[in-house]
């Protein structure tokens, strides 16, 4: 099972995902969001996404004075108006990492979900989350900074949002985890 998942995130990258608004394309592994406007756009995998898992991604926020410049990692997405996120935000004002959820259309940005960090335009991070029940782990170049119980669908696609940025998208790889063998 585990290689599947491994060929899907890599293959996907042609025939595997799906656009939502915004500007995507993609050159080998890497894929690129282009269009600088106030609003999401998303770049779903489309391939079998399991119940729990682990998936990161490489991110690079463009350097795009006055704008949000947010991106990351949408999870459990069901349609435009039922997903979660975990993002990178690199706003002057407020820079941090934080997990957020969108319900029936009204978005949710709990403070306990947040972590304040420093966060540069044009610089390459290794943003993932492990998702294992309501447990999710975000994790920052390879350090954990968010563990919060979260309620969560147990399905949904995984894949890219972009807000108000330009960015790229590099080295996507989702990963099952396994449950108790006994």
């Amino acid at each position: 099972m585990r290689t599947r998942y491994q060929a899907l995130s890599v293959l996907g990258i042609l025939a595997g995902w799906d656009a939502h608004g915004g500007e995507w394309s993609s050159e080998g592994r890497r894929i690129t969001q282009s269009k600088l406007a106030a609003e999401n756009a998303f770049y779903l995998f489309t391939g079998i996404t399991p119940v729990d898992f682990r998936v990161s991604a490489e991110l690079t926020l463009q350097d795009t004075p006055d704008h949000w410049m947010s991106a990351g990692i949408v999870f459990r997405y069901i349609d435009n108006q039922n997903w979660n996120l975990v993002y990178l935000s690199a706003c002057k004002g407020e820079p941090k990492v934080q997990i957020a959820q969108c319900a029936d259309g009204k978005m949710s940005y709990p403070m306990e979900w947040a972590c304040r960090v420093r966060i540069h335009p044009n610089h390459k991070y290794k943003l993932g989350l492990i998702l294992q029940g309501d447990l999710a782990n975000v994790y920052l170049d390879d350090h954990v900074i968010i563990a919060q119980h979260i309620k969560v669908k147990d399905k949904g696609l995984v894949g890219f949002l972009s807000f108000d940025s330009k960015g790229d998208f590099d080295q996507f790889r989702i990963d099952p985890i396994m449950g108790d063998t006994k």
